[in-house]
């Protein structure tokens, strides 16, 4: 209970104006109940003096019947609250005590003595007034007392007046302390708690982390103060939600980078270790489009290339093993593997002039042999003919045979240097390879 703002301003703002109304309330109250009780004093004053101005003194007091006709009108006069009168004579004889009809003299408060030095005098007997006024006798300084007037005044019709008085102005102080209360509950409530309400909700709202709320002005200082506050306090927590956003960005881009490259470096190492062993058919694989995709291209056209070249080198050793000389190299390989190819070109043209050039050595040495056995054949046929000419044939059968083993030998050659020039090509192209 009382926990808002708003309950404790109106406690505070009430408790003080209850407190003025009420402070204004007993002093009105008092004021008007002195003034009511100074303008009874004075009346019961006025009238007492008047009475006992009026009381006939003739007789110095000492007939009761020349002063109760006085007396009793006295008692009748509409008007006026009289409970009992008592005449004292100067000598402190009573001399008349009469109690107002209707009024119990049991219920009267005790009188008493009469003071005949003092002059008129008022004391209140709870709810009487009791006034005693002087009986004078002449005028001037011939004045002589001869007794005491003393009038007790029922005060109970004037104390009820003023309640009733008082009743009527606390219920009129109690509407107008409503009315003001209902006035300040809802000007406190559209100029304070509205506002109040609005920023605790914008403040709600920033701290659930909806940047996005529009802060409230109140119209007045210390709300605006507050609002101004709050803008900034928005304004920075926009602003540090965009860094971490960023920051969350850059940790996600980081891990996709950390991400790519453990997954290139396993390619590659997927890639690399059959490639080590002569074994180029593997590619490295990535995400499309990720910053190692180009360089994943480069790899696969490379190891392509590789893959490309050994095969060519591949079918050129492969015929070259089997003498077949017609098989060529690629034109179209690029780099130093176009060198290497030209190169083994080369080498397969000057390999095919060699062979050729045997072989024709081989066709002629072959035909030289032909035509000595033919001449051979013929010496033989004419052997008996030309017995004279045998030393002669069997010096140029000699000559022949030398030749023949010469060209044995030039065959030799041949075929020792075709194996040479083979394994030189065979060399020639496992270097690379390797």
């Amino acid at each position: 209970m009382f926990q808002s703002l708003l309950s404790k301003t109106l406690v505070v703002v009430l408790g003080t104006l209850i407190a003025g109304f009420v402070g204004l309330l007993v002093l009105s109250s008092v004021l008007f109940t002195n003034s009511k009780e100074d303008t009874f004093t004075s009346n019961a004053k006025s009238t007492t003096r008047l009475a006992a101005s009026q009381i006939n003194t003739g007789t110095r007091l000492k007939r009761t019947t020349m002063i109760e006709p006085q007396i009793t009108a006295l008692l009748s006069t509409e008007g006026l609250a009289i409970a009992q009168i008592r005449v004292t004579h100067v000598e402190g004889v009573e001399v008349l005590f009469v109690t107002a009809d209707g009024v119990e003299a049991s219920a009267l408060p005790a009188l008493p003595d009469p003071d005949f030095v003092a002059e008129e005098a008022t004391r209140r007997l709870g709810d009487y007034l009791l006034v005693t006024t002087p009986i004078e006798l002449g005028a001037g300084d011939a004045r002589q007392r001869v007794g005491e007037l003393a009038v007790v005044w029922d005060r109970s019709g004037f104390l009820a007046n003023i309640r009733s008085v008082m009743g009527l102005q606390a219920s009129v102080f109690v509407a107008v302390l409503l009315g003001l209360t209902a006035v300040l509950v809802i000007s406190l409530r559209t100029l304070v708690s509205r506002p109040i309400s609005n920023i605790t909700h914008t403040m709600s709202e920033l701290t659930d982390g909806n940047v996005e709320v529009d802060i409230p002005r109140a119209g007045t200082v210390e709300l605006d103060q507050i609002s101004e506050s709050l803008v900034v306090f928005r304004d920075t927590l926009a602003e540090r939600a965009r860094m971490e956003a960023a920051a969350q960005a850059d940790r996600a881009r980081e891990a996709e980078d950390l991400r790519l490259a453990n997954q290139f470096q396993s390619e590659l190492e997927r890639v690399m270790q059959p490639a080590q062993l002569g074994d180029f058919s593997h590619r490295v694989e990535v995400t499309p489009g990720s910053a190692y995709s180009g360089m994943a291209q480069t790899i696969n056209e490379t190891l392509t290339t590789v893959q490309t070249v050994l095969s060519a080198i591949h079918g050129y050793l492969s015929a070259l093993a089997k003498a077949d000389l017609t098989r060529q190299m690629p034109d179209d390989l690029p780099g130093e593997f176009g060198e290497l190819a030209q190169m083994a070109k080369t080498s397969t043209t000057a390999l095919q002039d060699l062979i050729g050039s045997i072989t024709a050595s081989a066709r002629n040495t072959l035909e030289e042999a032909s035509s000595i056995a033919s001449m051979a054949q013929d010496l033989s046929d004419r052997t008996g003919q030309q017995s004279a000419s045998l030393e002669e044939t069997s010096a140029m059968m000699e000559e022949i045979l030398a030749t023949v083993e010469s060209s044995a030998k030039n065959l030799g050659i041949a075929e020792r240097t075709t194996q040479s020039v083979a394994e030189d090509a065979r060399k020639l192209f496992a270097g690379p390879i390797d």
